[in-house]
């Protein structure tokens, strides 16, 4: 499951500089956006300018609604400026994930990334925490609401959503997300 920065980082097309993380720096306060200006917590530079520009609208949403058009999207921004949104409500719709590590209180809530053709394509979604966890089932669709906030999974940083209300769905036509292809058009600057 790509679920951190090193994932996404390995995503960008061969012979593209891999994009530069943003600082961390976690001294603003996701759940209040009062007095802060969006353009100091969104540094960019070519290869991350798109995500950055959608960052602040994000940052601006007092909750968080992972649209399938923009799935692969807004988890990446998430994924890039995670400081900036942790304590943010995210809502997400996807199908359970587990893997070895995540213990019995964790799962990802995730779709399929495709970028070419389905023998590509891969888990891509949000690490959630919930005490309730083990009762999911593999492959069951759910939607997931909670705070963002930050954990280690397998020696990395990642997002981690802490549930709030996990609500079992129908699985969509397709499980498939693909990438925006308007994306860098739409939101670069």
């Amino acid at each position: 499951m790509a679920l951190g920065g090193a994932e996404i980082a390995n995503r960008w097309s061969a012979g593209d500089a891999a994009p530069q993380r943003p600082d961390g720096d976690a001294s603003a306060d996701a759940t209040s956006t009062e007095g802060i200006d969006p353009d100091n917590l969104f540094p960019a530079d070519e290869y991350t300018a798109a995500h950055a520009e959608y960052g602040k609208r994000l940052y601006k949403m007092e909750r968080i609604a992972v649209q399938e058009n923009l799935f692969i999207e807004t988890l990446t921004t998430l994924d890039l400026y995670r400081q900036r949104f942790v304590g943010k409500t995210v809502e997400i719709r996807g199908f359970v994930y587990r893997e070895e590590g995540m213990g019995t209180d964790r799962f990802a809530v995730g779709r399929f990334a495709m970028n070419c053709c389905s023998a590509d394509s891969m888990p891509y979604g949000l690490l959630t925490e919930w005490p309730e966890a083990s009762r999911l089932h593999p492959d069951q669709w759910v939607r997931v609401s909670g705070k963002l906030t930050t954990a280690d999974f397998n020696g990395d940083e990642v997002l981690l959503l802490q549930a709030e209300t996990v609500e079992e769905i129908e699985a969509p036509e397709s499980p498939y997300v693909y990438p925006n292809a308007g994306f860098d058009e739409d939101f670069a600057g």
